[in-house]
């Protein structure tokens, strides 16, 4: 992340002050003529910031969170098995601090319906990893796993996963 906005902040830094931007007139057309890269800036050299946004978020950051988040197994290293903590492989450590660069219309949705997949995921295998006589540290881990997506997933959406892993159990602890 850090790196990501270090080469935004470099991109931003080598587009030229947005004061002395100006379009080519017809006049200009023989500088224009005379330098095959254009020696006036113009509203593209801010395009620049785009182009390195765009294309690090398409071609590197956006395959790579898919990639890591369809590869992400819930696994006994999830969750510490005393306490029921969550540790720092949860995938809401590494995918909510990019979310605010993730406002692509064509990622986000794609990566919110995995997202709740792997939530779906993550609570069965905690609903089994605390067998019988362990459901308070089950409750706790769950709701610590649903804790992070809490406004960024629909009302509806953590609901459907509440009722669907969390409720039943709860029906036989009562």
């Amino acid at each position: 992340l850090a790196l990501y906005e270090a080469v935004l902040r470099v991109a931003k830094d080598s587009s030229p002050p947005e004061h002395r931007l100006r379009t080519p007139s017809e006049n200009d057309e023989d500088v224009l003529l005379e330098s095959p890269y254009g020696s006036l800036p113009t509203e593209r050299s801010n395009d620049l910031i785009t182009v390195v946004r765009n294309t690090v978020m398409y071609d590197v950051i956006f395959p790579k969170l898919s990639r890591c988040l369809s590869q992400f197994k819930p696994s006994s290293s999830l969750v510490d098995a005393a306490t029921g903590e969550l540790q720092a492989i949860s995938p809401h450590s590494w995918i909510l601090p990019w979310l605010p660069h993730l406002d692509y219309k064509s990622m986000l949705p794609n990566l919110l319906t995995d997202i709740r997949r792997k939530l779906r995921g993550i609570l069965a295998f905690l609903s089994r990893a605390f067998g019988a006589g362990r459901d308070e540290i089950c409750f706790e881990s769950s709701v610590k796993a649903l804790a992070p997506w809490f406004g960024i997933l629909d009302e509806r959406s953590l609901q459907s996963l509440a009722s669907d892993v969390i409720t039943p159990r709860l029906g036989r602890y009562l």
